[in-house]
């Protein structure tokens, strides 16, 4: 399978989902934690459905995908997220003519 990298602004408009792929430091922030917020922005996963997903659903006895730790830093990052896109201006839309910029 061939991937093919392209800007998240591709992809998706949202600002949270931006700002937290932008400021989460991977060297820093645990790679399952990541996910876990990602999720939640990227695909409008509930914390509740994401503390309920198991390794394996056909499993009887299956280990969660994400700990309890690292829920609750997504939950912060998240929570980050938020702020720093709330603070930062919106992207001026270049495709839109000029004229209708100034509305």
């Amino acid at each position: 399978m061939k991937y093919l990298l392209i800007p998240i602004e591709m992809h998706s408009k949202n600002r949270e989902l931006h700002a937290l792929l932008q400021n989460a430091d991977p060297k820093k922030v645990n790679r399952m934690t990541l996910q876990a917020a990602a999720w939640h922005l990227a695909n409008n996963m509930t914390w509740q459905k994401l503390e309920s997903k198991r390794h394996s659903e056909l499993s009887v006895i299956s280990d969660p995908y994400f700990s309890r730790k690292q829920i609750t830093l997504a939950k912060e990052l998240v929570e980050q997220a938020k702020r720093t896109a709330k603070a930062t201006p919106k992207p001026v839309d270049s495709t839109k003519p000029v004229a209708s910029r100034r509305r």
